[in-house]
């Protein structure tokens, strides 16, 4: 549907290619919107704006003694109890804390929720796209 829309308001042929048309119409393909939104929830949950049963779901990684790269990252580790299950690979949890653990500090460490989600879209279109080619 998001593919033929594109065609209509770009008024292209049916064949035409949908990724260049998403690019210039600066739209997410629909597995991006996906992660995109993912991201978001993951930052709110971290930032205390979604409610706890979203929270208490992600665990940072934290060290009182050391000072590794993983805990000044803000690394999100797994409290998955049964390891790679396809529901547990599949999850919220995990697929947010794959996409989160990815992102270039810079965009973890937004201080509000609106530049976490512009510079969290520029990522997504200029790194993510890559695997929509292949498909």
């Amino acid at each position: 549907m998001q593919k033929r829309a594109a065609r209509t308001i770009l008024m292209k042929p049916n064949l035409t290619p949908s990724l260049p048309l998403f690019n210039s119409l600066k739209w997410l393909t629909f597995e991006n919107r996906y992660k995109y939104h993912n991201g978001v929830l993951v930052f709110k949950a971290l930032n205390k704006q979604a409610p706890t049963y979203i929270s208490d779901v992600l665990k940072t990684v934290s060290s009182h003694n050391h000072h590794l790269r993983s805990t000044t990252r803000g690394d999100i580790i797994s409290k998955a109890k049964v390891p790679n299950t396809k529901n547990v690979l599949n999850s919220f949890s995990n697929k947010g804390k794959e996409l989160w653990n990815c992102l270039p500090i810079e965009i973890r460490h937004s201080k509000s929720l609106y530049n976490f989600k512009t510079l969290l879209k520029k990522y997504i279109n200029k790194y993510h796209h890559v695997t929509q080619l292949s498909k």
